[in-house]
């Protein structure tokens, strides 16, 4: 038995989020979606897709937090295809505020570690007791 698959035609993959977004679609009011995941290219909302019929264009609005302030976007974008409970959509005009947010989002910086200074001793990882530390001192 021979298996098909669909080809996936992503350039960025996709990666699971859950965040509040509202869609607006001309000549309709606002109405709440949640994004369930996301690529650089675009994302998947979960929401009313009778709202979407016919849609040509759709502005995205979301928020994301940084440590200092929030950021608010409004993107242009189009359905690629209706799926279940929600629409993919995919990202009309790139943008670089909205890339770098993205990137932030999908792949947060790791935590920043702290080294020790170039000329500090190598610790052997448990604590000195003061005998040792006298003792490591006279065979310097």
């Amino acid at each position: 038995m021979t298996r098909t698959t669909q080809a996936d035609n992503r350039w960025s993959p996709r990666e699971p989020v859950t965040l509040d977004v509202t869609l607006h679609v001309p000549g309709q009011f606002p109405f709440p979606g949640m994004i369930r995941n996301v690529s650089l290219g675009g994302l998947f909302v979960e929401t009313d897709t009778a709202r979407l019929a016919g849609a040509v264009e759709i502005y995205i609005a979301f928020s994301t937090h940084n440590k200092t302030k929030p950021h608010q976007y409004r993107v242009p974008a189009h359905s690629s295809r209706l799926h279940g409970n929600g629409v993919v959509l995919v990202f009309s005009v790139p943008d670089i505020r909205l890339t770098q947010a993205l990137r932030q989002l999908l792949y947060p910086a790791p935590a920043l570690v702290r080294l020790p200074a170039p000329d500090a001793p190598l610790s052997s990882g448990q604590p000195e007791s003061e005998s040792t530390h006298t003792t490591s001192r006279l065979k310097l």
